[in-house]
């Protein structure tokens, strides 16, 4: 799958967001295969955030809410999520 996503991604500093990045293995290698691209790494876990920090210094981590993203729209070329839906919280107050 991130191999797709990176031969897709426009070139020249194209932008991606991760969310539910956990520990970052889609970002890490979508950095990896794209050195041009500016990646994030989203979690509601600030373990998981810290951990990016540390092991992916390259990805620019984010400690927030999937149901509500702390980005204005149009800010990535491209979003990503695996494994994410079944951790998210639907019941709304």
């Amino acid at each position: 799958m991130a191999d797709r996503i990176a031969k897709a991604l426009p070139a020249g500093g194209c932008r991606v967001l991760e969310v539910g990045c956990g520990e970052g293995g889609v970002v890490a290698y979508l950095r990896e295969r794209r050195p041009d691209a500016t990646c994030f790494g989203l979690d509601f876990s600030q373990e998981k955030v810290a951990f990016l920090s540390r092991h992916c210094p390259q990805t620019l981590p984010v400690c927030g809410d999937a149901l509500s993203l702390p980005f204005e729209t149009g800010t990535f070329d491209a979003v990503v999520y695996r494994d994410v839906l079944h951790h998210v919280n639907w019941a709304r107050e």
